[in-house]
């Protein structure tokens, strides 16, 4: 699932994903790295500047540069270096991409990990390990609408949530 638009405000599908950050999950949280494009928080320094639409996956390596099989044709999903759909600028989305840290309840801040690979770009209720900063605060990326117990966040039950960036 990763994200689900439920009442979108703002998509930019003019970024593009930059090929070399590597491949992507649907829901991370995304900073302009560069000219139009994007990739996943993962450092202090990213700021946070939406929520990437839909996943990134690598180029089959044996295959020429944008060789599709038919599968992949009319699929949600995006290439390296490919456009990529963009949230921002607030709106109402569900995910399931998100920090296993314990419960989650409605009304709480959410912020993007950064420094741990597992879960680089991953929304988390906690500022307790490395989060990605706003001018050295942590940068709020949005709110919960709903609760979920700490069963319900390992087993990756939906969190609606309300964008702030």
């Amino acid at each position: 699932m990763n994200l689900i638009p439920r009442k979108p405000l703002v998509q930019d599908a003019q970024l593009t994903h930059d090929e070399s950050s590597g491949t992507a999950a649907g829901g991370c949280v995304v900073f302009l790295s560069g000219d139009q494009m994007v990739s996943c928080v993962a450092a202090s320094g990213n700021e946070p500047f939406g929520l990437l639409g839909q996943n990134v996956l690598a180029e089959a390596g044996n295959l020429p540069k944008g060789f599709r099989f038919p599968g992949q044709l009319g699929s949600a999903d995006a290439f390296l270096g490919d456009p990529v759909m963009v949230a921002h600028g607030g709106g109402t989305y569900e995910t399931d991409y998100y920090a296993d840290n314990g419960s989650i309840d409605a009304g709480d801040a959410l912020y993007a990990v950064i420094e741990t690979p597992a879960d680089n770009g991953k929304l988390t209720n906690s500022t307790g390990g490395p989060v990605a900063p706003n001018n050295g605060a942590p940068q709020k990326v949005a709110t919960a609408m709903n609760s979920l117990s700490a069963a319900q966040v390992t087993a990756g039950q939906p969190l609606l949530i309300k964008l702030e960036l």
